[in-house]
């Protein structure tokens, strides 16, 4: 190739490296007028849960069975995608890794469950009756699945997300309930607690009529009757007030539970155990509905039956009934707004687990054609219904208003970034193929042992590459003692031989039992949507020239299979021409995974994906890139074949400079 395109290619390298930095240019000139396109139509993403009467989810539902109305409005349901949670079982065994090493080759996603027990608002003994249901629930899920167990109140256990069902189990077992069956204060009146709230809230009416009853025996004396009324007046608000601050306390507890899943990017169900808690501050449990949501947590609420310790109680109970229900509000709200729902406990529960596993096998991703209020950083009330019979659905009440927010923090998201989440996340990624071990040798440092970590990366490496590696090593207490992370060029076993990657650390340590995760980044694709011409070919060549797979879309396929085949290759940039902005407006809606879109020629893109202007972005770079080694048979580019269902994606491995023989200069 000739000089002129020689230089253009290296600024391209430029272009396409925005598939992994961190940020675009700063502030340039304005650029004049150019034709602006709408991207089709927004979308914003609702999960829902859609069951019948015994749990079992509906399959092969499709976007014309959904009816959703945002504040009272009916939208168009876009797309309606099923997203399994529980893995399917494997066809064969993988082989088992050699002496010594652990590998994530037959790791599947699995679920993320959290067991949380609220002991402040569970009497003493008063989960005792659930323990062998939960067991038995634990028992049944898959390998793959991650359980924690969140207990609620002083000196509660609790569990990090784990694979040990024995550990989760030990951790339930002592969560017996700590609410006390007395009051604080306590003279022997009997007094409902839904008379309490009243009395609390300045109801004069319900306190009248509470101490004219209390009252009747205490004599006909004035001072005996003024004292007696004072009694009654300072048990109701202490009887109240008791009730609040145990749900204050389960509420913050709740808060700051959801508050630490965010950080975990996977979808999590939460399994709320209690007897309930009043519903002392709506707008507060309303808001758990919110964090429940950004948190991407669902929960069911297993609400324990009391009824044993009010027959226990040597007093009557006067409003039993109102009591329960009060009780259960704050329950269901909160149930209702976190995608999940209110069962009441009866016995020892098992139909209830079993139902709950029967709906977490997965939910529907629905796309819903947005509306511009629904940007207006307020929350919009959500109804969905599925008109067949027999059909529940479970879904959020509520709108976030955040897809810009997690465009953006998903945009930002660097491969050293990305492996952190990985480390934090609880669950094994399998998508890089890992084998690591560990040995133990006698160091120089008296009283430390040195610890050598190897790992194999990958299976089909020529040549060196560019890797993000980082590991973290904790104690058995789950307290981080040492880690690290770092870009770095790592080499296969041989040279020309395709093999895995080489990763080797040390660390110095006291001698005692350690966990090692260890998790490695590499790779990125680039779309393109463009007619044959000099810029296709500029990135046809540049894009694998840096290390990056070049992914070719077919502009003359029906939108959806577009967007399928971006979403499916995970394409992070898309390079489109200017003349076939119409369609691919059309298309953006549909992209999940997409941070950037450069436009070549004259014209731009009304969305919230970053757009980038072709020259302007070659006009900044620099006439020099640091072209990394690339080995030819590293995978260059893929395309999608039709095998008449859902296009199919096949990479390719030739070097492009074969390709280029015989191609004239200038």
């Amino acid at each position: 190739m000739g000089g002129p395109l020689r230089k253009r290619s290296i600024h391209l390298c430029a272009l396409c490296v925005l598939c992994g930095c961190l940020s675009v240019a700063a502030q340039q000139t304005q650029p004049p007028p150019k034709p602006s396109f709408q991207a089709g139509v927004e979308v914003t993403s609702l999960d829902v849960t859609v069951v019948d009467d015994r749990g079992k989810p509906f399959a092969n539902l499709t976007p014309d069975d959904f009816v959703v109305r945002i504040d009272g409005a009916q939208r168009r349901v876009v797309s309606a995608e099923w997203i399994p949670l529980s893995a399917p079982e494997p066809a064969a065994a993988a082989p088992p890794p050699p002496d010594g090493y652990s590998t994530n080759d037959s790791a599947t996603g699995g679920r993320l469950i959290i067991l949380a027990v609220d002991q402040p608002n569970i009497r003493f003994g008063g989960a005792m009756a659930i323990v062998k249901a939960a067991n038995g629930f634990i028992d049944r899920l898959a390998p793959s699945d991650r359980v924690a167990v969140a207990g609620f109140g002083i000196g509660a256990p609790s569990t990090t997300f784990t694979p040990d069902r024995e550990r989760v189990k030990r951790a339930i077992a002592r969560m017996v309930g700590q609410r006390q069956a007395g009051r604080s204060v306590d003279v022997g009146h009997s007094i409902a607690l839904v008379e309490a709230q009243m009395i609390d809230k300045g109801d004069r009416s319900t306190l009248e009529s509470v101490q004219v009853r209390e009252c009747q025996t205490a004599g006909n004396s004035p001072g005996a009757q003024e004292m007696c009324r004072g009694q009654v007046e300072i048990e109701a608000h202490m009887l109240a007030q008791d009730a609040n601050r145990d749900a204050d306390q389960t509420i913050q507890t709740l808060r700051d539970l959801f508050a630490g899943l965010r950080l975990i990017d996977a979808p999590k169900t939460l399994i709320l155990i209690s007897e309930g808690f009043v519903m002392s501050d709506e707008a507060m449990i309303i808001d758990l509905g919110r964090m429940a949501a950004e948190a991407r947590t669902s929960l069911y609420a297993l609400k324990l039956d009391n009824q044993l310790f009010e027959i226990a109680d040597a007093r009557a109970p006067i409003n039993p009934f109102g009591d329960r229900v009060a009780r259960s509000e704050g329950l269901e709200l909160l149930a209702g707004a976190a995608r999940g729902t209110l069962f009441t406990v009866t016995g020892t529960g098992a139909p209830l687990f079993e139902r709950i596993e029967s709906e977490l096998s997965g939910y529907y991703l629905l796309g819903v054609e947005s509306d511009p209020k629904d940007k207006d950083g307020r929350p919009h009330g959500i109804r969905v219904d599925v008109p067949k019979r027999g059909a529940i659905i479970r879904s959020r009440r509520q709108t976030l208003n955040t897809p810009a927010d997690t465009r953006a923090a998903r945009a930002a998201r660097s491969p050293r970034t990305a492996i952190g989440a990985a480390l934090a996340s609880p669950l094994v990624a399998s998508a890089l193929p890992l084998r690591v071990a560990s040995f133990a040798l006698q160091g120089p440092e008296s009283g430390k042992v040195q610890l050598l970590i190897h790992a194999d990366v990958g299976t089909d490496y020529s040549a060196s590459k560019v890797v993000s590696v980082g590991y973290v090593i904790t104690d058995r207490d789950g307290r981080l003692v040492d880690n690290r992370a770092a870009d770095m060029r790592l080499l296969p076993v041989m040279t020309g031989v395709p093999s895995a990657l080489q990763y080797t650390a040390g660390a110095s340590l006291p001698p005692g039992e350690y966990t090692l995760k260890l998790a490695a980044v590499e790779g990125d694709r680039v779309g393109t949507f463009m007619w044959n011409s000099q810029e296709h070919m500029e990135a046809y060549f540049a894009v694998p020239a840096m290390g990056a797979v070049v992914h070719p879309l077919n502009i003359r396929l029906a939108v959806e299979q577009i967007g399928y085949i971006a979403n499916h290759a995970e394409d992070r940039v898309v390079i489109v021409d200017a003349s076939l902005l119409p369609v691919f407006a059309k298309v953006v809606p549909l992209l999940k995974t997409v941070e950037h879109i450069v436009v070549t020629g004259d014209g731009t893109l009304d969305t919230t994906i970053p757009v980038h202007d072709y020259q302007r972005l070659l006009a900044g770079s620099p006439d020099t890139y640091p072209w990394p080694d690339v080995d030819e048979r590293q995978a260059a580019a893929m395309c999608s074949v039709s095998t008449g269902d859902a296009p199919v994606g096949v990479s390719t491995r030739p070097s492009r400079s074969r390709q280029s023989v015989g191609i004239p200069a200038g």
